[in-house]
Protein backbone atom coordinates (compact mmCIF):
# COMPACT_ATOMS: atom_id res chain seq x y z
CA UNK A 1 0.00 0.00 0.00
CA UNK A 2 1.41 3.37 -0.92
CA UNK A 3 1.69 6.37 1.41
CA UNK A 4 -1.17 8.23 -0.25
CA UNK A 5 -3.63 5.38 0.32
CA UNK A 6 -2.41 4.87 3.88
CA UNK A 7 -2.97 8.57 4.57
CA UNK A 8 -6.51 8.43 3.14
CA UNK A 9 -7.35 5.37 5.26
CA UNK A 10 -6.10 7.06 8.42
CA UNK A 11 -8.14 10.14 7.51
CA UNK A 12 -11.27 7.99 7.26
CA UNK A 13 -10.46 6.27 10.56
CA UNK A 14 -10.01 9.72 12.12
CA UNK A 15 -13.47 10.63 10.89
CA UNK A 16 -14.83 7.38 12.41
CA UNK A 17 -13.15 8.30 15.71
CA UNK A 18 -14.87 11.69 15.73
CA UNK A 19 -18.18 9.92 15.07
CA UNK A 20 -17.62 7.58 18.02
CA UNK A 21 -17.44 4.58 15.67
CA UNK A 22 -13.85 3.51 16.39
CA UNK A 23 -13.25 0.01 17.76
CA UNK A 24 -10.07 -0.63 19.74
CA UNK A 25 -8.90 -2.70 22.69
CA UNK A 26 -8.43 -6.46 22.57
CA UNK A 27 -11.84 -7.47 23.96
CA UNK A 28 -13.81 -5.02 21.83
CA UNK A 29 -11.92 -6.03 18.70
CA UNK A 30 -12.45 -9.73 19.39
CA UNK A 31 -16.23 -9.18 19.74
CA UNK A 32 -16.17 -7.17 16.52
CA UNK A 33 -14.30 -9.92 14.65
CA UNK A 34 -16.97 -12.44 15.66
CA UNK A 35 -19.79 -10.34 14.20
CA UNK A 36 -21.45 -11.32 10.94
CA UNK A 37 -20.67 -8.44 8.60
CA UNK A 38 -17.83 -7.13 6.45
CA UNK A 39 -14.83 -6.32 8.66
CA UNK A 40 -11.36 -4.83 8.30
CA UNK A 41 -8.72 -4.77 11.03
CA UNK A 42 -5.84 -2.28 10.83
CA UNK A 43 -2.47 -2.85 12.48
CA UNK A 44 0.20 -0.26 13.22
CA UNK A 45 3.53 -0.70 11.46
CA UNK A 46 5.47 -1.37 14.65
CA UNK A 47 3.27 -4.00 16.30
CA UNK A 48 5.16 -6.71 18.12
CA UNK A 49 5.51 -10.10 16.43
CA UNK A 50 3.22 -11.65 19.05
CA UNK A 51 0.54 -9.01 18.42
CA UNK A 52 0.79 -9.53 14.66
CA UNK A 53 0.55 -13.29 15.03
CA UNK A 54 -2.48 -13.06 17.31
CA UNK A 55 -4.41 -10.74 14.98
CA UNK A 56 -3.33 -12.64 11.83
CA UNK A 57 -4.73 -15.85 13.35
CA UNK A 58 -7.96 -14.23 14.53
CA UNK A 59 -8.65 -12.50 11.22
CA UNK A 60 -7.93 -15.67 9.25
CA UNK A 61 -10.53 -17.64 11.21
CA UNK A 62 -13.21 -14.92 10.99
CA UNK A 63 -12.89 -13.92 7.34
CA UNK A 64 -11.68 -10.45 8.21
CA UNK A 65 -9.53 -8.35 5.89
CA UNK A 66 -6.28 -7.39 7.66
CA UNK A 67 -4.32 -4.31 6.68
CA UNK A 68 -0.97 -3.52 8.25
CA UNK A 69 0.21 0.03 7.82
CA UNK A 70 3.67 0.38 6.31
CA UNK A 71 4.75 3.62 7.97
CA UNK A 72 2.20 4.54 10.64
CA UNK A 73 3.41 3.55 14.12
CA UNK A 74 1.29 2.82 17.20
CA UNK A 75 1.94 6.29 18.63
CA UNK A 76 1.30 8.09 15.33
CA UNK A 77 -1.91 6.13 14.76
CA UNK A 78 -3.16 6.87 18.27
CA UNK A 79 -2.32 10.55 17.97
CA UNK A 80 -4.25 10.83 14.70
CA UNK A 81 -7.24 9.02 16.21
CA UNK A 82 -7.28 10.84 19.54
CA UNK A 83 -5.97 8.00 21.71
CA UNK A 84 -2.73 7.27 23.61
CA UNK A 85 -1.43 4.15 21.84
CA UNK A 86 -3.11 1.79 19.38
CA UNK A 87 -1.73 -1.42 17.92
CA UNK A 88 -4.96 -2.53 16.26
CA UNK A 89 -8.11 -0.66 15.36
CA UNK A 90 -11.25 -0.81 13.25
CA UNK A 91 -14.56 0.97 12.82
CA UNK A 92 -18.17 -0.08 13.09
CA UNK A 93 -19.16 2.33 10.31
CA UNK A 94 -19.86 0.18 7.25
CA UNK A 95 -19.76 3.13 4.83
CA UNK A 96 -16.24 4.02 5.96
CA UNK A 97 -15.16 0.37 5.68
CA UNK A 98 -16.56 0.16 2.14
CA UNK A 99 -14.71 3.37 1.21
CA UNK A 100 -11.47 1.98 2.59
CA UNK A 101 -12.00 -1.28 0.72
CA UNK A 102 -12.27 0.68 -2.54
CA UNK A 103 -9.00 2.53 -1.83
CA UNK A 104 -7.23 -0.76 -1.12
CA UNK A 105 -8.60 -2.46 -4.25
CA UNK A 106 -7.48 0.45 -6.45
CA UNK A 107 -4.04 0.76 -4.89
Amino acid sequence: MNDKIEEKIIGLLSFASKMGALIYGKESLERYLNSNHFKILFLASDCSDNTKKMWFNKTATTGTLLIQFQRTTKIELAKRLGKKELSAVSTSNVDILNGIKKYVERG
